[in-house]
């Protein structure tokens, strides 16, 4: 496999999921979380069959970006959301029950 094939599949991954945007199906946030995580996961294994030398991973990281900021143009602001959100908890302080 070499990179070409990896962004080519994450390309026909994204249009299947901007497809089903269009049908109504997902939100455009939703799918272009998918895609990052699918890209993720992509990264991972690329990783772990220690692909890098022939497989630039920014590379997959910057068409993961594109492709999900083509399917929700708020991508990035969400993105940044969710892991502000993530990092404000804080797990030092006891729960209280309501």
């Amino acid at each position: 496999m070499d990179q070409a094939q990896v962004i080519s599949t994450l390309n026909r991954y994204a249009l299947s999921r901007q497809r089903d945007v269009s049908r109504g199906i997902e939100s455009p946030a939703i799918s272009a979380l998918i895609v990052e995580k699918y890209a993720i996961g992509m990264i991972d294994v690329i990783r772990t069959l220690q692909l890098t030398e022939s497989i630039d991973i920014n590379t997959i990281h910057e068409e993961a970006d594109r492709l999900c900021s083509m399917i929700c143009p708020n991508h990035v602001q969400l993105r940044t959301l969710r892991y502000q959100r993530y990092c404000d908890l804080d797990l030092s302080k006891p729960r209280t029950s309501s």
